[in-house]
């Protein structure tokens, strides 16, 4: 009789543990599903301050890019466009730059500064291998 209770004692102890994988199982899935936080609604834009470089072109094709990166330095690359460079929580005063110069016969480039997702600067070469440049402190 003592075996058989004992029996139930870890059936009822199985079947609790069950349940309990089962409920964080169901939680885990409607966070992952549905969302825990807010809707859309509630979404205020980047959470850090943070910069951006880009650099566009109206038909693509590529562009000798030079900017400031996270480190101070100053690096230059050759990149297909779009191109887009994160800066993410810069320090307060931060110098940003970046400057860029079409590899098209035809079309100038757009080189745009973003910090926290806003517009702080913007500028647009015309004509065959022009150079577009933007600097401003950051945040």
């Amino acid at each position: 009789m003592d075996i058989l209770r004992i029996g139930r004692s870890v059936e009822n102890a199985i079947v609790e543990a069950s349940m309990k994988n089962y409920w964080i199982a169901l939680v885990l899935a409607a966070c992952i599903l549905g969302g825990c936080g807010g809707g859309d609604d509630d979404y205020a834009g980047p959470a850090v301050n943070s910069a951006e470089y880009q650099v566009t072109a109206p038909l693509g094709g590529s562009a000798f890019i030079t900017y400031r990166n996270s480190s101070g330095g100053t690096e230059q690359v050759t990149a297909k466009l779009p191109w887009n460079y994160y800066l993410i929580n810069p320090p307060t005063g931060t110098f940003l730059y970046v400057s860029a110069q079409s590899h098209s016969a035809t079309t100038g480039v757009t080189v745009t500064l973003k910090t926290s997702g806003n517009v702080v600067k913007s500028a647009t070469s015309s004509g065959a291998y022009g150079i577009a440049t933007v600097s401003a402190s950051c945040c």
